[in-house]
């Protein structure tokens, strides 16, 4: 027994080194993690890590995978990197064996050896081995994937808790939806491919699954339905008339009783959801696995009515947009009852020191950064980004006009459905009028369900904190059968975990996705293109946000230009200029709040993030679907994200 005297390093780099592959076991290069700030964000698999390979007889660097997308800097120079493989490969050659090295750089960049151990070879691949395969499971050949629409509530690479919640809900919504409305039978198995799994770690729905079944569907056209959810119009086979058949008959008999009592029983869920958020997130959590358990059987039942309620919006959409055409988004907007323009609207207040922050929380604190992901922090655990936007505000005319479109909204949309009911027949002004309303509340209802379902996950989250540091890392079933993970098993989750999260598949593909560089496309093109989700032009210099925690408050003379958004954006939203956003179509989030708020948006740019230089100055066209690059970065971009 010893005791260890060690010198603490102030670090601003650190990381690990390993002189064999943990991968493939290859023993001919190290492999190299870094980050900015201390290591054990780097170990413990909460931040995506620069990941370097060095040739181990040359020292020359193989490959570089960026960690940090929105900056694109790498967190170490190449002196560096050929210092720390030179101090790992004499470790190595010391110990005789291969060797998991963690190291540190100080202030004025010396470098430190924190701690060195052995690769137990054996362990590491195995445990490896099996988190590749939970990452990355094998797929049908040929099979079509999406990751947009699950892009929005899953935007990076899960923890396997969140995953494990994620993929049992949805999966039991999307069959339970199915069953009700006579989509399918109960006998019906789902065939051999999943609804959703992961693709280097990445989310993804199948296409070929939803399409098949929205295929026997009456009235609803699948290339229709395929670009409004999934942002892609995909060519879809016409079902065999038995089975189409099959299921008139069956919708017949299901649907009007399901839909018919999809509003109370959507309405009962997110009462319940609410009811539980507020009970069990203001005390300590006794029996924290069955609060656990609680909230995961809740997530799926809410899943399941906001799934059938996701279905029957995207319907009656269709059923406006035959007749309206493009005038469809001024009908449809929400009239002000959608939850995030309550949270619009509470954001103000609480600016203006009208409310209090304990208030604001109280009915908003389930909203956070990533809030699809149990591991992140609800603004009920970390207020500061409301703090920080409402300190922002405190003189911000520009979220005083934010609020005022909210009521400008309404009376647009009066003036739409007047024009176009007065452009009918008199004889079917009612009907068409009955069919405007039902589609909104459907809108309206769908936003609801998203609330409650986000309710669920922060008393999920607020269990977890009662179970130490390691839960996220196992998966539910894991954790109700108290199965306990070895060190090596979460450390290879972990290190898999940020290794995927620096190769992002296409947003679409079959087969192999391959995978795509997180950076800066080469090159940078006049326009890109997507969706006019909300009309109306708008100039300025654009903001690459790709980390949620950067999107807080953003001038009126910049341009928002993200890959996805969740509800807590919707503080950013309410000062941008104009946004654009790479995956989504005209019924995702940020299409829908844009719409509230007037922000011309474009939608489904698929490489904007990657495309537009952050700083750029763009024009953002909402109604044709257009951002074009007007002119280079400016030299002073001392406050982008």
């Amino acid at each position: 027994m010893g005791v260890v005297v060690q010198r603490q390093v102030c670090a601003s780099c650190a990381g690990v080194a390993f002189t064999v592959d943990p991968l493939t076991g290859c023993g001919d290069r190290l492999v190299l993690e870094s980050a900015q700030g201390q290591g054990l964000a780097v170990v413990s698999g909460m931040v995506t890590p620069d990941r370097i390979v060095v040739d181990k007889n040359s020292l020359e660097i193989l490959t570089i995978e960026c960690g940090q997308r929105n900056t694109m800097q790498l967190s170490l120079s190449e002196n560096q990197i050929r210092e720390i493989s030179r101090y790992a490969l004499a470790i190595e050659r010391w110990y005789g064996r291969p060797q998991d090295i963690e190291w540190a750089l100080d202030g004025q960049g010396k470098v430190w050896i924190l701690q060195a151990r052995p690769v137990t070879t054996f362990d590491a691949l195995q445990a490896r081995a099996k988190a590749v395969e939970f990452y990355d499971p094998p797929r049908p050949p040929g099979s079509r994937w999406t990751r947009v629409n699950i892009g929005e509530a899953l935007p990076g690479v899960p923890t396997p808790l969140t995953w494990s919640m994620w993929s049992g809900g949805l999966t039991m919504a999307q069959r339970e939806s199915q069953i009700r409305v006579g989509v399918i039978s109960r006998r019906e198995d789902g065939g051999r491919v999943p609804l959703l799994t992961l693709a280097r770690g990445w989310p993804v729905l199948s296409v070929d699954l939803l399409l098949s079944q929205v295929a026997q569907v009456p009235g609803v056209d699948p290339k229709s339905f395929s670009e409004q959810l999934l942002g892609v119009a995909e060519d879809v086979d016409a079902a065999p008339l038995g089975a189409r058949v099959a299921t008139a008959l069956r919708m017949t008999a299901r649907a009007p009783i399901a839909l018919g009592m999809l509003g109370r029983r959507l309405g009962r869920a997110s009462a319940i959801s609410r009811r539980a958020w507020q009970r069990e997130v203001s005390k300590p959590a006794v029996d924290p696995l069955a609060l656990l358990a609680g909230a995961a059987a809740r997530f799926g039942e809410t899943l399941t009515a906001h799934t059938m309620q996701t279905y029957l919006c995207q319907s009656l959409y269709q059923a406006v947009e035959r007749f309206a055409g493009t005038k469809v988004i001024d009908l449809l907007s929400g009239d002000g009852d959608l939850p995030e323009a309550h949270l619009a609207r509470d954001l103000w207040l609480l600016a203006g020191g009208r409310i209090s922050l304990e208030h604001f929380i109280s009915e908003h604190g389930f909203h956070g950064p990533d809030e699809g992901e149990i591991a992140s922090a609800s603004w009920r655990q970390d207020p500061e980004p409301v703090l920080h936007a409402a300190q922002a505000w405190v003189d911000g005319d520009r979220l005083r006009d934010r609020v005022a479109a909210l009521e400008a909204r309404r009376d647009e949309r009066r003036r739409a459905e007047a024009a176009l009911c007065a452009s009918v027949p008199r004889p079917c002004r009612r009907a068409v009028a009955r069919l405007i309303a039902m589609a909104r509340r459907a809108l309206v209802g769908r936003e609801i369900g998203k609330a409650a379902f986000l309710q669920d996950l922060d008393v999920a989250r607020h269990a977890v904190s009662y179970l130490g540091d390691d839960a996220v890392w196992h998966t539910l079933d894991e954790l109700r059968s108290k199965v306990h993970l070895t060190s090596a098993d979460i450390i290879a989750r972990q290190r898999i975990r940020s290794q995927c999260a620096t190769l992002e598949p296409p947003l679409s593909f079959a087969g192999d996705p391959g995978e795509q560089s997180c950076g800066t496309v080469e090159g940078v093109p006049s326009m890109i293109t997507g969706v006019g989700a909300s009309p109306g032009c708008a100039r300025g210099r654009a903001r690459v946000v790709t980390e949620p925690a950067s999107a807080v408050v953003l001038g009126a003379d910049e341009v928002l230009i993200a890959h996805t958004t969740d509800p807590s954006w919707v503080m950013t939203f309410m000062t941008v200029a104009g946004m654009a956003i790479d995956v989504g179509g005209t019924l995702s989030h940020a299409a829908i709040i844009a719409r509230e708020l007037g922000i011309p948006c474009v939608i489904g740019t698929g490489n904007g993030t990657r495309a537009i230089p952050d700083g750029a100055l763009v024009e953002i066209d909402g109604s044709q679907g257009t951002v074009r690059i007007l002119g280079a970065p400016t030299t002073d971009r001392s406050g982008s994200a």
